[in-house]
């Protein structure tokens, strides 16, 4: 079984005292790739750093947004994206109350720009701006296309977005088996759009709710997939797998 966990936060001090066991459980789980998402300038450097499984995005959260970030981006130079598989994780973000949405709106542009610049995907978080997303991705375009992290919206969210090209990724939620709403979804979304995911250490699977969450978990994310769709495990990882190696551009 290859699986991709196309989102994932190792960078993250949570992991200090044992990430080398996090990445040995993920790769005796099945896990040949992990895609860690920056999400502030800050920890560019510890993305960049991870190295062997795992492959890493850069750019500046939502909600992390700092005062000099026209300037953060406006310095860099195609060297500090060598290596680099994705411009993310970016987004916006209605729900939250640290950063106003018209200037995420303004950094979020700035990334897109970015990424069409550097002929990278995006990796991207939507809470409640949705039709923002949708009219800024218009206007700016997806770089080489994009994914939104950890979706669960409608079935008519999904076909809208797919639509417009997106990938959508799956993760924790799903072992909730708490939605069939969210499972009539996934069924449209499958095969063509399907990707997988951990958020790890976030959205934890059900089995470990409270608790830190890391990328051996998705094969309880498989596992439930499996049982909603009815297909075998097997085919749901390939599948996924095959999806992040389009949209990422890797080749093994």
């Amino acid at each position: 079984m290859r699986i991709f966990d196309v989102h994932a936060h190792l960078q993250s001090d949570r992991f200090d005292p044992d990430r080398a066991d996090v990445i040995r459980r993920a790769e005796e789980a099945g896990v040949k790739r992990i895609l860690n998402a920056a999400t502030e300038p800050s920890d560019w450097d510890a993305v960049r750093s991870l190295g062997g499984i795992n492959r890493f995005a850069l750019g500046i959260h939502p909600w992390y947004i700092p005062a000099d970030a026209e300037r953060f981006l406006s310095s860099r130079t195609d060297s500090d994206f060598r290596g680099c598989s994705a411009v993310g994780e970016i987004g916006l973000d209605s729900l939250t109350e640290k950063i106003p949405l018209e200037r995420q709106t303004a950094i979020f542009e700035r990334q897109l720009s970015l990424a069409g610049e550097l002929r990278l995907p995006c990796v991207i978080h939507c809470r409640g701006a949705f039709a923002e997303l949708v009219r800024s991705a218009s206007r700016i375009g997806l770089g080489r296309g994009a994914v939104v992290h950890a979706f669960n919206g409608s079935r008519e969210l999904a076909e809208d977005l797919m639509r417009r090209g997106f990938f959508l990724s799956f993760g924790g939620v799903l072992t909730y088996r708490d939605s069939r709403r969210r499972e009539e979804m996934l069924r449209r979304v499958y095969p063509e759009r399907f990707l997988l995911e951990t958020d790890s250490p976030d959205i934890p699977v059900a089995e470990k709710k409270g608790e830190r969450g890391e990328p051996s978990d998705i094969r309880s994310v498989i596992r439930a997939a499996s049982e909603i769709l009815g297909e075998p495990e097997e085919k749901i990882a390939e599948t996924a797998w095959e999806n992040a190696q389009s949209l990422f551009g890797e080749t093994s």
